[in-house]
Order: C-alpha cells, then sequence, then structure tokens
C-alpha cells in the first residue's frame, strides 16, 4: 500500500492539470483574502465575513483539488493497466481504494495546510487580528478537525465513485458535479438563514460551518456505504473494459 500511494503521488505531482489547479487555488484564495482584509481594516462590523470566506475557501480548495486529483489517480491507473496488475496479485480491492483514497487525501490537504499557514503569517505581520485570533483559537482547532474527518468522507466516496466508473468521461462530470455541489452546499444554508433574518459573528459562524461539514459528510458517508456493496474487484476490471 506504502509503495502505491508513493508511485501516486509521485505520478500525479508531475501532473500539469494538477499543478495549475495547486497555482489556482492558492492564487484566488489568497487575492480574495487580501481585498477582504482591506475592506476589513476600513469597515466596522466586517470580521464576520472576512472569517466565513476564509473558512470555505478552506473547503472550497479541497474540493477542486480532489476533482483534479481522483480523476488523475483513477484514471492513470486504470488506462496503464497497473490496477488490473494490482487485483491480479491478489491485492485486495479495498487496499487498493484507501491507496488511492490516502494518496488523494495527501495530494490535496497538504496545500489546504500551506494556505492556512501562509494566511497566518500574512496576517500576523499585517496585524490583521481576526484572522490570527481565529487560527490560534480552539474553535479553530475543532473546525479543522470535523474539516479533516469531512475531507476522508469526501475523498472515499469520490474515489470509490471513480472506481466504478464505466468511463472518463462520466467520472469527471461526477468529479466537477461533487466539488461543485460540496462548496455550494457548504454555503447555501448560511444563506438561507440569514434571508430568514438569522444573524452570525465571528463566534457562531465557525460552529455552523463545522455543522454543515459534518451533515455533508454523514450524506456522503451514506452514499459510499451504499456504493460500497456494488464495489468488487471484477466490476473495477470490468469497468475500464467498457
Amino acid at each position: 500500500m506504502t509503495n502505491i500511494v508513493k508511485i501516486n503521488i509521485k505520478d500525479t505531482i508531475k501532473n500539469p492539470s494538477y499543478l495549475f489547479m495547486l497555482l489556482m487555488t492558492c492564487i484566488i484564495p489568497m487575492n480574495a483574502i487580501l481585498k477582504m482584509t482591506k475592506i476589513y481594516s476600513t469597515t466596522n462590523g466586517m470580521s464576520f465575513l472576512v472569517v466565513f470566506t476564509y473558512l470555505v475557501f478552506n473547503v472550497a480548495i479541497f474540493a477542486f483539488l480532489a476533482l483534479v486529483t481522483i480523476a488523475t489517480i483513477v484514471i492513470s491507473e486504470k488506462t496503464s493497466g497497473r490496477c488490473e496488475y494490482y487485483l491480479a496479485n491478489r491485492v485486495n480491492i479495498w487496499t487498493l481504494v484507501k491507496a488511492y483514497c490516502l494518496s488523494a487525501f495527501l495530494l490535496c490537504f497538504i496545500p489546504v495546510v500551506l494556505f492556512n499557514f501562509l494566511i497566518l503569517v500574512f496576517s500576523y505581520f499585517k496585524n490583521i487580528a481576526v484572522i490570527v485570533e481565529l487560527i490560534v483559537s480552539f474553535r479553530f482547532a475543532l473546525f479543522f478537525l470535523v474539516f479533516i474527518l469531512f475531507c476522508l468522507c469526501i475523498t472515499m466516496f469520490l474515489t470509490v465513485l471513480t472506481m466504478i466508473s464505466t468511463k472518463p468521461e462520466k467520472i469527471r462530470f461526477y468529479l466537477s458535479l461533487s466539488s461543485f455541489s460540496i462548496t455550494y452546499a457548504t454555503v447555501l444554508p448560511m444563506k438561507l438563514l440569514i434571508e430568514m433574518g438569522f444573524t452570525f459573528d465571528s463566534n457562531s459562524i465557525i460552529y455552523f460551518l463545522s455543522l454543515v461539514l459534518l451533515a455533508i459528510g454523514c450524506i456522503f458517508t451514506m452514499f459510499l456505504y451504499f456504493m460500497s456493496k456494488k464495489l468488487s474487484a471484477e466490476i473495477v476490471v470490468l469497468s475500464y473494459k467498457q
């Protein structure tokens, strides 16, 4: 399993699509956070919006990196014949899924950690108290714990989904749909509650988003449970011989 993870990580890092998406998921969120903090420094009552934007970007970065990473790993493994080779050598199908899942998780989660580190350094030197106080707080640690569980659930779901998909076009469509849906579902509950008259502050929003991620993770785990019943070595082999 360790060797499979190393091979997948090495191959994906060399992939231009992954490198491009990695660059975009760093530049766009960083640029947005910089603009938000400039507005915050001149406007009262904007701390909630800064915190909300920052937390949602964590989810978006992971979701869109997962779109490229999982597609790259699974399509490459299927088309190159590695997947069939592993299965022919009696590698358990779930061992293979876990290896792909771990590879994708590391390739998506490490950039998220880097993003948070860069934001913390920038906020510290620019004296943006709302971000610095958030990142070093207990509530952010709680959010990040839920976020890790959420990411693991999503990665496992998408990995199994791509394993049983029959065509690369379907894999890319399913992953694109899932990535956009996950990001939108993270924002939608708060938007609806605000329209209903509820108010949030920089403290309550982080707990609310933690609950939202937990709920989304549970939903995808339920889907994973039903999909896992279809997963077998025979299904995977037949899926790339269609």
